[in-house]
């Protein structure tokens, strides 16, 4: 059984993040160029229609500079229809970029691409969230002026589609007359000037993935740490113990239990050293009970030495 927690941690932005973001190119052939594409090799200006221009990285962008009478001063556009929650339109700004007028469903909004910078930048144009993803939707682009009495280039990149549900399908006619007004929980954002051109809905998406990976990977390592703990609690209880050895008390005297050690007995009554020179000499003690006197004689005894050594007496055998 799922727990709650781990049903908001892991499987809701999994779901959030399987509504992929997906890129389509303005070589797209569900994409229509009104009033012509002028598909030129090498890309040549194609005035009144839409033309490639080529990128430093490779790639082409189409490009239009609006109405021509070779074309009969048609309206130049740019038709889409598309099946998903939200939807996001790139493209570059000039600075004599044309005004880009935007209808989705039947919803309008301009969008000013020129800018003060001499470098032309890639843009977010526009972007739209909480589209109901089982209809099918309109978008178009029309060509429109920004700078009067001069050359206005609108320059247009891709399409982003958030959670697209279906197929993409090309439309003939223009969006203003075949869409429908959305419902009014639907939100539209113009981008500003200084918009970013990276598709939101993908970096929004990785972020959640990335999310989600990491939580699992957290969950997991909890989910084996507590195993381990559990395992070792286990072990723990059904070790045998044995009791530690009693440590011995020390034992501490008290002040009046403490006695000074003997003291060790005098030298002054133990006799010398023994030396040879002495052994001539000594004091004979004895004591006598009737009278209750004791009497000292002292007694040499003779030294022999080698010249009044006693002669050796000559006995016969008889």
């Amino acid at each position: 059984m799922i727990s709650p927690y781990l049903f908001v941690v892991v499987i809701l932005p999994l779901l959030s993040w399987a509504q992929s973001s997906t890129v389509i190119n303005n070589n797209d052939p569900s994409i229509q160029y009104l009033p012509s594409f002028c598909p030129v090799i090498p890309p040549a200006f194609c005035p009144g229609g839409w033309w490639n221009t080529p990128l430093s990285d490779g790639s082409n962008i189409k490009t239009s500079t609006g109405p021509d009478s070779q074309f009969g001063n048609a309206p130049c556009e740019i038709n889409y229809s598309f099946q998903g929650s939200g939807l996001e339109i790139h493209g570059l700004q000039d600075q004599l970029g044309a005004e880009a007028i935007i209808i989705l469903d039947g919803l309008t909004t301009n969008y000013n691409s020129s800018t003060p910078e001499l470098v032309q930048q890639p843009r977010l144009w526009f972007s739209v969230s909480n589209l109901d993803p089982t209809t099918s939707h309109q978008v178009s682009i029309t060509w429109g002026p920004s700078i009067p009495s001069r050359v206005n280039w609108l320059y247009f990149d891709h399409f982003v589609v958030i959670g697209q549900t279906n197929g993409t399908t090309s439309s003939s006619t223009s969006t203003s007359s075949s869409s429908t007004s959305t419902s009014s929980s639907t939100s539209i954002t113009t981008a500003t000037s200084s918009s970013p051109s990276t598709p939101v809905g993908a970096i929004v998406g990785g972020a959640i993935g990335g999310l989600a990976i990491l939580t699992i990977m957290v969950a997991l390592l909890l989910f084996f740490r507590r195993r381990r703990l559990t395992k070792d609690d286990v072990n723990d209880r059904i070790t045998i113990e044995s009791p530690l050895p009693e440590t011995p008390v020390p034992f501490y005297a008290t002040a009046n239990q403490v006695t000074a050690p003997a003291a060790l007995p005098s030298t002054e009554h133990y006799p010398p050293p023994y030396s040879p020179g002495q052994l001539s000499q000594y004091t004979n003690h004895s004591y006598d009970p009737e009278n209750g006197v004791s009497h000292t004689q002292e007694s040499r005894i003779p030294e022999h030495t080698p010249g009044n050594l006693p002669e050796p007496r000559n006995r016969t055998k008889t």
